[in-house]
This record gives structure tokens, C-alpha cells and sequence, in this order.
């Protein structure tokens, strides 16, 4: 599921780009698009007609919109700006990786939380 989601926000990020390539207004495209998930969650929890899938469809335009603030910075806001793409170039050497868990990062901020070890996982 998170996968397909996020193929669906990489689509939709495509399709806003191209229909709105100079970026303009993306904290308040975001802020109303926040404003309508919330709208459908609601309107979806007192039955009015709203689907799961309309739910969704927010969802991806919520995630659309963050995510090009996060890639292209908000032209209003000049002094954020993107972190530069990694190239091939900082790719972790063969055998190696740098992948974690959620459970490694989740409770980072908590120091009564002690991350769990990789004996303690369950799963393959």
C-alpha cells in the first residue's frame, strides 16, 4: 500500500509540475489541500457520501503538495532551501546499507525508548 501511494504522489507531483512548473503558492496549495482531507474525514466519518477512495485522492494531493515544497522550496519563503539530490556518486558501497527501520527512528526522540536490536525484530 505505501508503495502504491507513493507511485500515485510521484504521478501527481509529475502532473503539477507540468501544470504549474513555477512553483508559486505552494504553502497555501498545501494548507488547502490539508483543509479539504480534513473536510473528507469528516465528511466520510458522518456519512455523507464521501468514499474511501475520495479520502485518498486527498491524501495524495496533501503528500503531492509537501513534497514539492520539500524538493523545490516555496518561492515565498526564500531562505528554505532544498537539500541537494544525492548522486550515484554518495551511494553506499556494495554490501553495505543504510536503510532503517521505523522502529529505529521513530523514538528517537524519546530517551525511555531504547531502539530495538535487530535480534529483537520479528519477520524476516
Amino acid at each position: 500500500m505505501a508503495s502504491e501511494f507513493l507511485d500515485d504522489v510521484a504521478i501527481e507531483v509529475q502532473k503539477a509540475r507540468a501544470k504549474f512548473p513555477n512553483g508559486r503558492h505552494l504553502l497555501p496549495a498545501l494548507m488547502e489541500e490539508v483543509g479539504e482531507l480534513a473536510n473528507a474525514l469528516l465528511e466520510q466519518e458522518y456519512g455523507h457520501g464521501v468514499s474511501s477512495e475520495d479520502v485518498y485522492r486527498e491524501a495524495v494531493q496533501v503528500a503531492t503538495a509537501a513534497m514539492r515544497i520539500a524538493e523545490e522550496g516555496e518561492p515565498v519563503f526564500p531562505k528554505y532551501q532544498p537539500a541537494p539530490t544525492p548522486d550515484a556518486s554518495d551511494d553506499p558501497p556494495t554490501g553495505e546499507t543504510t536503510a532503517v527501520s521505523q522502529g529505529d527512528w521513530a523514538d528517537a526522540e524519546d530517551p525511555a525508548v531504547e531502539p530495538e536490536s535487530v535480534e529483537d525484530r520479528e519477520g524476516p
